[in-house]
């Protein structure tokens, strides 16, 4: 979900950092969102929908009814009026969205659909440019535990006789419906005993149960809780989705490129001209990834994703960033490939995935670009480090007078986040002119050197497939089990870690 004011903003310090545009950044071309819930009958087995209850953000409200209740509701929304708008609902990919199908198969409209399995997480229909997404995507909890969660003190989801709702009980006023009806065998321990106090007050109070006016301020109260929490309780700019290939995406491939134009250098003991020694070489309406001056070769590198790598996409795939299709990338890069033979240069050229396979089998060369003296743009799921176990003392006989405790440090997890600080919305790209570490509040991709000799280490690493606390990254990358007599270069780490375990380490010796 995205809140509900959409603002521009700059990502980076620099204003040609990266090529993506805002449209990268947060979807756009949508005019309004709009919540939607059917209420269904299931006397004959299949889920009929007699009643669906939409809202806009403003809280305008339309309501269809009766046995036709899918038919008009989608005749209602599959029209110019009502294009460019997402519509949500709460549990969309295992309820709602089969009855958008059925109606979308049934008359022949074109769509498109993600799958999980045989859940529908999100639907398109290009034609009006109408989207449905499943709320139950960013928020995995019931409806029902909204109003207690976000302290939505003004509503609450109640109950409501689903197993009631039959054609011959549509007028019904009377009692409130048995116990049964409700399917209390199918809500938890504690639910049930909340559920059976509320009905047996109901029925000692006499309440007069009205058909109609319960199953619509049910289903109302469904689309109201999704719709106040969207626009009164989500706060503008604390939700951000990443960008396809993250946030700079095009230094990635730089770098992966410059390393291959160095070890190609090196291997064939000639000098590659590239970005980070003379610079790229134009050649007409193009930039060389390297170009070697005696031999007129120019070297080029294709990312897969940039360039639509016949072997890893299909022609048909819309390049999210590039907004054309996989086809069409190819051709380019095919063009810029004959448009050099043409002018008499020789062309080698290199995909990605070539690159990944050959660092797969080639030590030498993984080994090499390890080493590569270049840093790649920082990964947020770098600064996950999951796994954490430790035995500060492996074996330990107890006294009469001593017992061994077992402190369980994975409560911590759920307590960091009720109570500490939450890094929100977009953040800003710093590249240079660094201040203090203690000023910033993120996440920091950096080099440092462990102190030697501390005996509970801070920052984790991971290498051998293990978490390790290392004071060595040599010693941790071989397991080595001896005194550590290696160089700072040799001990120093990068990697990713949050801010403040960076502001720990530094108290503890650790030098950036």
């Amino acid at each position: 979900m995205q809140p509900v004011e959409k603002r521009n903003e700059d990502l980076s310090d620099s204003d040609d950092s990266s090529e993506h545009t805002e449209d990268d950044i947060t979807e756009g071309g949508y005019d309004q969102m709009l919540f939607f819930y059917f209420e269904c009958r299931q006397e004959n087995g299949n889920h009929e929908p007699n009643l669906c209850v939409i809202q806009n953000e403003a809280g305008d409200e339309w309501v269809f009814e009766g046995d036709n209740t899918r038919n008009e509701f989608c005749e209602w929304l599959f029209q110019k009026e009502r294009a460019n708008c997402i519509m949500m609902a709460h549990n969309f990919q295992g309820y709602d969205s089969y009855f958008i199908l059925q109606y979308l198969r049934e008359n022949g409209v074109k769509y498109g659909v993600i799958m999980r399995g045989a859940k529908v997480l999100s639907l398109s229909v290009d034609m009006f440019k109408i989207k449905f997404i499943d709320s139950l995507n960013f928020i995995p909890m019931r409806l029902a535990d909204f109003p207690k969660t976000f302290g939505i003190d003004e509503l609450a989801k109640g109950y409501f006789p689903h197993l009631f709702n039959k054609k011959e009980n549509e007028n019904y006023v009377g009692p409130v419906p048995p116990a049964p009806y409700y399917n209390p065998n199918g809500m938890s321990p504690a639910a049930k005993e909340t559920f059976l106090r509320w009905h047996k007050n109901l029925k000692d109070n006499d309440y007069v149960f009205n058909f109609q006016e319960e199953i619509l301020a049910y289903c109302r109260s469904d689309v109201d809780i999704l719709r106040l929490y969207r626009t009164n309780y989500l706060c503008e700019n604390t939700i951000a989705i990443i960008p396809p290939r993250g946030y700079c995406p095009e230094n990635k491939q730089s770098l992966l490129a410059q390393k291959w134009l160095s070890y190609t250098s090196e291997q064939n003991e000639i000098y590659i001209q590239h970005a980070r020694n003379g610079g790229e070489k134009r050649v007409g309406p193009y930039l060389l990834d390297g170009y070697h001056e005696e031999t007129r070769t120019a070297y080029e590198v294709h990312g897969c994703f940039w360039h639509g790598c016949i072997n890893c996409y299909a022609r048909d795939t819309i390049n999210p960033v590039k907004g054309k299709t996989m086809h069409d990338l190819h051709q380019k890069t095919v063009e810029k490939i004959q448009y050099l033979k043409n002018q008499g240069y020789n062309v080698v050229e290199v995909w990605e995935c070539r690159i990944n396979r050959e660092l797969a089998d080639n030590e030498e060369m993984k080994h090499y670009f390890i080493q590569y003296d270049g840093v790649d743009p920082l990964e947020p799921r770098d600064a996950l480090y999951g796994g954490r176990t430790n035995a500060s003392r492996l074996y330990h006989e107890c006294n009469d007078d001593e017992k061994i405790r077992y402190v369980d440090f994975p409560s911590l997890y759920p307590w960091c986040n009720k109570m500490t600080r939450m890094v929100v919305g977009h953040p800003r790209i710093i590249t240079e002119n660094f201040d203090d570490i203690s000023t910033y509040f993120g996440l920091v991709k950096c080099t440092v050197l462990p102190p030697r000799g501390l005996f509970h280490p801070v920052l984790p690493y991971r290498t051998q497939g293990k978490l390790m606390f290392p004071l060595c990254k040599t010693c941790a990358d071989a397991c080595n089990q001896t005194p550590c007599d290696h160089a700072d270069r040799e001990r120093a780490i990068q990697g990713t870690w949050c801010s403040v375990e960076l502001e720990k380490a530094l108290e503890k010796s650790y030098q950036i």
